[in-house]
């Protein structure tokens, strides 16, 4: 700690029903090297053992904040407004750190530079639970980078590090900027560093893992989708077109973002299906173009035209664009094999 007792690191652990993940992730924290830090353990009215487990330890560093029930947004921002450090890290609590010099890592990183990073990024390692089935890397920082802007970042490496746990933010940063997780929606990391990459002017990478994301059965991640989800992605899909006709962020970053933002919103939809949905879904979504790709066939092309007025009715009868689509792939190819026979 600093002269005014402030530890440089906090370290921002939401809690919900998580009993059998929690000590991983509170051990891979108190088994780093690097020491001074605070561990801000946000019980948002778990309704299991998972608080009793975790004041069983006596490890001074850990502090147990309490707060009425309110998703894993409200518990994130209840923990930065009661943390201390100069760095603050969001870890959830059934992930864990899987390099015992994480911090030390990141905190050689950011004394390194003669200007203070707002952000480090790293890179991270999906786990499934069970070993059926196999996991990945998932790459945010490809070197060890110079400091860039946030623009400059997602222009050089064609990425914008969505997930929060991949990333410590400067305290002072995310606060001055009036940032905070948006309330009542999924997927609020790739909402946030949407707005936060648009303006952010130090951001440098550590070309490791430091941590491990597990994906487990019952998790918001591995759910069946729901109407939140849809709604959830809606705004997502929103914000990605605001973006780019405000040009905000590197365009072929956005060209290609916005096609996997698609496939996703189709891929909720087609499990909602026995759903109606009125007018206010129609209107959220209207006006929203979806980039057109070189390797589009022209039933893609026509798909995307028809979403920007009819969004519903794209969705609703996507499976016939996706039949459509392949077979003019197959015509094509037996155009291609006949003139090269002939």
């Amino acid at each position: 700690m600093n002269m005014m007792g402030q530890p440089f690191f906090s370290i921002v652990i939401p809690v919900y029903n998580i009993e059998q993940y929690i000590k991983r992730c509170i051990d891979s924290v108190l088994e780093q090297t690097f020491d001074d830090y605070e561990l801000l353990i946000v019980d948002d009215e778990s309704k299991d053992s998972s608080i009793s487990l975790v004041e069983e330890y006596t490890d001074k560093r850990i502090k147990i904040l309490s707060k009425v029930n309110g998703g894993l947004s409200s518990a994130r921002n209840f923990g930065l407004h009661h943390s201390k450090g100069a760095y603050v890290w969001f870890i959830d609590g059934d992930d864990y750190v899987c390099d015992k010099e994480g911090l030390q890592k990141i905190y050689d990183t950011i004394k390194s530079k003669t200007d203070s990073p707002d952000i480090v990024v790293f890179n991270n390692e999906v786990i499934y639970e069970g070993a059926e089935k196999k996991g990945w890397i998932n790459v945010n920082a490809p070197e060890d980078t110079p400091l860039l802007s946030g623009v400059e970042y997602v222009e050089r490496y064609g990425v914008v590090p969505i997930n929060a746990w991949t990333q410590c933010y400067q305290r002072e940063f995310f606060i001055k900027n009036g940032f905070c997780f948006k309330e009542g929606i999924y997927f609020e990391d790739i909402y946030i560093n949407l707005d936060i990459y648009q303006v952010v002017k130090n951001v440098v990478g550590i070309n490791e893992i430091l941590i491990h994301y597990f994906k487990r059965e019952g998790s918001i991640m591995t759910s069946r989708f729901n109407k939140q989800h849809l709604s959830s992605e809606v705004q997502v899909l929103n914000k990605f077109n605001y973006i780019r006709n405000e040009q905000l962020l590197p365009q072929d970053y956005l060209l290609h973002r916005m096609q996997y933002e698609f496939f996703f919103l189709k891929k909720i939809f087609k499990e909602q299906n026995n759903k109606v949905y009125g007018k206010g879904l129609q209107k959220s979504l209207r006006g929203i173009s979806i980039p057109v790709i070189s390797t589009d066939s022209f039933a893609n092309r026509i798909e995307k035209f028809i979403f920007k007025y009819f969004p519903i009715f794209v969705l609703e009868y996507q499976y016939y664009f996706e039949k459509v689509s392949i077979l003019e792939g197959r015509v094509k190819d037996k155009i291609r094999k006949f003139q090269f026979f002939s």
